[in-house]
C-alpha cells in the first residue's frame, strides 16, 4: 500500500528531524534482517549528513535517542 502512494522502499520506520538533521530508526525483531533496500537507503542518509540506527528493543530506541541528544535520561 505504501509503495502505491509513492513511498520508496528502505526508509526507516521512525523518522525525526531536529535542527535540520534527519534521524531515522529502523525497528527490527531480535532476528530481523535489514533488507538490501534498507542498507542502501541508510547509506544514502548517512552520506548526506543524517543519522540512522537499527533498534531491536525499546531500550535500544531509548539509548539511541539519548545518544543523539533527542531525549534526556
Amino acid at each position: 500500500m505504501l509503495k502505491r502512494s509513492g513511498l520508496k522502499p528502505g526508509w526507516p520506520d521512525i523518522q525525526l528531524l531536529k535542527d535540520g538533521v534527519y534521524h531515522g530508526i529502523e525497528i527490527k525483531t531480535e532476528r530481523g534482517i535489514v533488507s538490501q533496500s534498507q542498507r542502501e537507503m541508510h547509506k544514502k542518509i548517512k552520506k548526506n549528513g543524517g543519522k540512522v540506527a537499527i533498534c531491536r528493543s525499546l531500550n535500544d530506541v531509548e539509548n539511541v535517542l539519548y545518544d543523539w541528544t533527542l531525549i534526556r535520561k
